[in-house]
């Protein structure tokens, strides 16, 4: 094809963009008017058009790798850059779904006005285009959601009691493993504060008794109210904080505050083998069967054109697009599904998943659950038992911890499972949310 005269004026300006529409809009202010660029449109457009199908895709199922939690979407720097990003493509897809069915027809027909209006709507469609381009760079230099480690929602401990004829305060802030500053505040039967020679602290770590107690002597800051400052809880779990306070001519009154400071989480993001799941937030069935229902929706859209080329690439869009509904909504709708009873759906976890949790809970599944259930969570092979103990590394990411805990709690009629809340050798309600929250770090092994 012989290439069409080019006037200076559009000589001095082109530029050309790589972006949906933007070689349509090189060709139209290469050709002006009279160009021979309306051969290439349709062909482009088809191209283009299955090019950002494509992208649209294949970056909705990075955002369920990425993003295993709704909440990730605005408690983190990573979701909101994604969601400014959903943003601005959702003019990006309008101006080029107007430049692909009416300007390119316009443009076609050398309508009033073209080819300078198709440029001007090609143009702000590059320049939005380029604005997705930014967005999406600083998501690459952004911590991915599922990356960032949890805390746990923390407030100062503040908790008052009787203790003989006192009314004794206590208040840990900011209440974490760590450097804490203590309050102690003592008023009478009638609100009014009351001195004390000496207010004592001693600590003592409940979850371990081979851990000895420590303590602290606050300072008096003011009538009835006596201060200090440490690192005096040092671990995450369950500590007992005795108050003695001693008055002149007044017998010692001693009272007892249960504090759980809040840790640091763990960090359960596994780094399993190419074939893992790669969505946390999702099962391997459900995250199958969405990508293979997008396939399925690509062929649907673009079946017409593919049997307009050729007949039996027609039939073979049809063919993978019935595919593609089909095992898709199979695998969303139709494989491990489980009425959920919404009395458990109710159940939230009171236990956070801290590093004393997860060892408490490591401890109790390897004497009462891992001769079924395997070590890592695995069962081991030549067990007596039908139906076979479930793969927890696989069984898990499919249920919320509160059907976690009831599958524990009341065990699974028709298995060797049993009911853990009662029987010989039960276990205490906080023991099965340790359990639940060990077994949800139980990742898959290499084989």
């Amino acid at each position: 094809m012989p290439r069409p005269p080019i006037s200076k004026h559009w000589n001095d300006k082109i530029w050309e963009v790589r972006a949906n529409e933007g070689a349509d809009w090189s060709a139209a202010r290469m050709s002006g008017r009279n160009g021979a660029y309306r051969q290439l449109l349709p062909r482009f457009s088809l191209l283009s058009s299955i090019l950002v199908y494509v992208l649209l895709a294949t970056g909705a199922l990075a955002a369920f790798i990425e993003v295993d939690r709704w909440n990730q979407f605005t408690a983190t720097r990573y979701g909101t850059t994604l969601l400014v990003k959903l943003a601005l493509i959702a003019p990006l897809l309008a101006v080029g779904y107007y430049n692909s069915r009416w300007g390119k027809k316009r443009l076609v027909a050398r309508a009033p006005g073209e080819p300078r209006r198709f440029i001007a709507t090609a143009a702000l469609e590059a320049g939005l285009g380029l604005v997705v381009f930014v967005a999406a760079s600083m998501l690459t230099q952004t911590t991915t959601a599922k990356a960032v480690v949890d805390t746990p929602n923390t407030k100062p401990y503040d908790t008052t009691q009787q203790v003989a004829d006192l009314s004794v305060g206590l208040k840990v802030d900011p209440n974490r493993t760590g450097l804490n500053t203590y309050q102690v505040t003592l008023t009478d039967s009638g609100g009014q504060p009351v001195s004390a020679d000496r207010v004592r602290l001693t600590f003592r770590y409940q979850d371990d008794q081979a851990i000895g107690p420590s303590t602290l002597i606050l300072a008096p800051a003011g009538a009835g109210v006596s201060t200090g400052q440490g690192p005096y809880l040092t671990l995450e779990g369950n500590w007992r904080v005795e108050v003695e306070v001693r008055r002149p001519n007044v017998d010692d009154v001693v009272g007892f505050f249960d504090v759980r400071p809040a840790g640091t989480a763990v960090n359960n993001t596994g780094r399993g083998s190419a074939w893992d799941n790669p969505a946390p937030g999702l099962s391997v069935n459900q995250y199958a069967g969405f990508a293979t229902v997008l396939v399925g929706l690509g062929f649907a859209l673009w079946g017409g054109r593919l049997k307009a080329l050729n007949r039996w690439a027609g039939r073979a869009a049809t063919g993978v697009t019935v595919s593609g509904f089909a095992v898709g909504i199979l695998l969303l709708f139709g494989v491990h599904t489980h009425p959920l009873d919404p009395a458990v759906s109710q159940l939230k976890n009171p236990i956070f998943p801290d590093q004393n949790s997860i060892s408490i809970g490591r401890q109790l599944f390897e004497q009462n659950c891992s001769s079924c259930h395997g070590l890592n969570g695995v069962p081991p092979k030549g067990l007596d038992l039908n139906p076979y103990p479930f793969d927890l590394t696989v069984h898990v990411p499919l249920h919320p911890d509160g059907q976690l805990y009831t599958f524990i709690s009341g065990g699974v009629p028709g298995t060797a499972m049993r009911a853990w809340s009662a029987g010989d050798g039960k276990l205490t309600s906080d023991q099965i949310w340790h359990l639940v929250n060990y077994i949800r770090t139980l990742t898959p092994i290499d084989k």
